[in-house]
């Protein structure tokens, strides 16, 4: 069934839908109608991607909102040392992301290290994100 899941999100992905989690149901917003089919299929695997969604029982959303209040009992960052990316890095509230990109740190919110954290993407594939978003300032997204 994860399969089915991994491509349901991938067609997602064609549509620039945002999938997400909030109080037990799936949200969707689409820049494009969703095609009847694909509706029809996401409510066929809905259990498995509320499942895939989340992560150890705690949803996508509770998850950010509960790294967002230790980062600000933390003072709102964290300096992070990993000796697999030779670097340092940022774990910031969104308010500190520009001023940490302009000193040159490669910056992650909330809402990014969470979606790592369910996506659970190989170390390879961590790497790649990681250049991607220091040469790019980009953003990470949960799909």
């Amino acid at each position: 069934m994860l399969v089915e899941v991994k491509k349901l999100l991938k067609q997602l992905q064609k549509y620039n839908a945002q999938i997400k989690v909030e109080n037990g149901k799936l949200k969707i917003a689409s820049e494009k109608p969703l095609p009847d089919a694909l509706l029809k299929k996401l409510k066929e695997l809905k259990p498995f991607l509320l499942e895939e969604l989340t992560y150890h029982g705690y949803r996508y959303d509770e998850l950010v909102k509960i790294l967002t209040e230790q980062l600000k009992k933390l003072g709102g960052y964290v300096f992070v040392k990993t000796p697999y990316l030779d670097e340092e890095i940022v774990f910031a509230l969104p308010e500190y992301n520009t001023h940490f990109i302009k000193q040159g740190y490669v910056v992650y919110l909330p809402s990014e290290l969470i979606a790592l954290l369910v996506k659970k993407p190989n170390f390879s594939t961590l790497k790649t994100i990681h250049e991607a978003k220091k040469v790019f300032e980009g953003k990470i997204l949960l799909q």
